[in-house]
């Protein structure tokens, strides 16, 4: 049984949040008020509710959701919502206070309890650090995927990757999700949802081919990551990073890692490090400093994508073209 928190009650709302981006409900008398925690979780909520309501975004895109610190008068928003999504505690942990204080006629949706959609365990080994437990990137210790049938698959030790979205199959399972929950919120808009999960699925299955064959070109070349985030992404379409910079955004950086990384650039010779426009882009500067290693960026929630419907599938091919771009300089050289 999943773990959404459906409405005791249903009220009727006459506007939607005072969030930035809110919007009227195109063809209701009553506002359809959803709340969404990030860029992704938010574009998959408006491509689900096109035509009947627009969802508001809790964590903008120039903010991380590991370290957002949420004020209160974004919090009281929330707590007026029908609706409120996220990823889970993994990737925001500000929500589980959040989470613990919203009424019962809020209804949750935790979104790593999708049925049917993959998890994979954070990894370490192959140059990923050993991780911290409770800050929401723990070890796993191997890298076996398991797919959820009742909303409750984990890694055998409990604690899995949040970074579910990089998974475009997992993007697809979501909304489909998404689309249930709504349309026993508004079941009179079911048809509506329905249609538009079967034309974001689409859409993301098109994305998802031409990413296959953009990648074939530099799938085996060796790179590294500001912190694991990628994981998802990598196991769908076959790439394999050498390790992380940080353990976790939350974490500083110690110098025992920087010395490993640098040992594993100077015992390549040639390796692409991604940055992320959130984080430590004066380390990664230092890192790279006097060796052969390209720097490139990667931004895992699409910080400079416009939100909406569309910001999904333009994330997706974002993250490609960064590696892409860095990768595909190495002259094919393998890892």
């Amino acid at each position: 049984m999943s773990k959404i928190r459906m409405l005791a009650r249903i009220l009727p709302l006459a506007c939607t949040l005072a969030l930035p981006g809110a919007a009227a409900a195109v063809d209701s008398t009553e506002a359809v008020a959803v709340v969404a925690t990030i860029k992704p979780v938010h574009s998959i909520a408006a491509a689900v509710m096109a035509g009947v309501g627009v969802p508001d975004l809790l964590v903008p895109g120039s903010a991380s959701p590991h370290t957002f610190a949420l004020k209160p008068s974004a919090a009281r928003a929330v707590h007026r919502a029908r609706l409120f999504v996220r990823i889970g505690p993994e990737v925001e942990p500000f929500t589980e206070r959040l989470v613990a204080s919203l009424p019962a006629d809020v209804a949750i949706v935790t979104l790593t309890e999708t049925p049917g959609l993959r998890l994979l365990p954070l990894r370490e080994g192959a140059g990923f650090e050993p991780h911290v437990h409770g800050t929401g990137h723990g070890s796993a210790g191997h890298t076996d995927a398991r797919t959820t049938h009742d909303g409750h698959g984990h890694a055998e030790d409990g604690r899995i990757d949040g970074h579910i979205w990089l998974d475009p199959d997992n993007a697809r399972a979501m909304a489909r999700h998404l689309a249930g929950v709504l349309a026993r919120i508004y079941p009179d808009k079911a048809s509506v949802f329905d249609a538009n999960v079967a034309r974001f699925e689409a859409e993301v299955e098109a994305a998802s081919s031409e990413i296959d064959s953009a990648l074939a070109p530099i799938r085996g070349r060796p790179f590294i990551t500001f912190h694991d985030a990628y994981h998802y992404f990598e196991h769908r379409f076959g790439l394999s990073a050498l390790g992380s910079l940080s353990l976790s955004p939350e974490i500083p950086t110690g110098a025992r890692r920087i010395s490993a990384v640098r040992a594993t650039i100077s015992r390549l010779g040639e390796v692409c490090v991604f940055g992320e426009p959130q984080h430590g882009a004066s380390l990664l500067k230092a890192v790279v400093s006097g060796t052969p290693a390209r720097l490139g960026s990667l931004d895992p929630i699409g910080g400079d994508i416009p939100q909406g419907a569309q910001h999904y599938v333009r994330m997706l091919r974002g993250v490609a073209a960064g590696l892409s771009g860095c990768l595909g300089s190495l002259k094919g050289k393998a890892g």
